[in-house]
């Protein structure tokens, strides 16, 4: 088996943020994307790919910090405390200060279902007007094979953080999932229309409150 190598996972990392920002910025009604609900204080969207049977996901919220601020706090590869389905994460390599493979593992939402585990390879990036972007695509690599107990899932996402003020950001979490392996199809689409409303949980963290 061929690995990525460091070259590419770069350029895709490059790619994807790109990608990611022109989906945070998209409408709903704009590009295939489409309200759902609001969920612990996060506006959901989504739209539907062709070809496949999940979706691409999306949520908004405002922030009470700056969009770089935002981005440190997200940035921790282990820690997760907003996150109650995390379960472990680690660097595999860093390229450098902002671009690194990591293997990251996330609970299951049902018992009967076998907990995911992703090799990604991360990137953050900056646009123009300050707007901040963190790019996960998943990819492989040698020192991460796959073994039991988890089922080696796939993921495209990120997050899009647009500043406001020193103070106040606007946060977009974009997240296309695919658990592979056996997942009933309400787990699947219970999991991919929670997700973007861990933007609410990330809001209480930053504020200081119980999440």
């Amino acid at each position: 088996m061929a690995f990525p190598t460091k070259e590419e996972n770069l350029a895709t990392a490059e790619k994807d943020a790109e990608v990611l920002l022109a989906a945070a910025r998209a409408k709903n009604g704009e590009y295939g994307w489409t309200f759902v609900k609001e969920s612990n204080g996060v506006a959901i969207s989504k739209r539907a790919l062709e070809g496949k049977s999940h979706s691409q996901m999306r949520g908004h919220i405002k922030l009470p910090c700056s969009a770089d601020a935002f981005m440190e706090f997200i940035r921790p590869t282990g820690k997760r405390d907003w996150d109650p389905s995390f379960i472990f994460g680690e660097d595999v390599v860093a390229y450098d200060a902002d671009h690194s493979v990591i293997h990251i593992a996330f609970k299951a939402p049902s018992s009967f279902v076998t907990n995911r585990d992703f090799v990604i390879m991360k990137g953050f990036h900056t646009f123009e007007g300050g707007v901040r972007v963190l790019s996960t695509v998943s990819t492989s690599h040698q020192d991460v094979p796959e073994k039991k107990p988890y089922v080696r899932g796939w993921t495209w996402a990120g997050f899009v953080a647009f500043p406001m003020s020193d103070t106040e950001c606007e946060a977009v979490y974009v997240l296309e999932l695919d658990p592979k392996g056996w997942v009933p199809g309400w787990v699947s689409e219970k999991v991919n229309i929670d997700q973007p409303s861990c933007l609410g949980s990330i809001k209480a963290a930053i504020a200081g409150k119980t999440v």
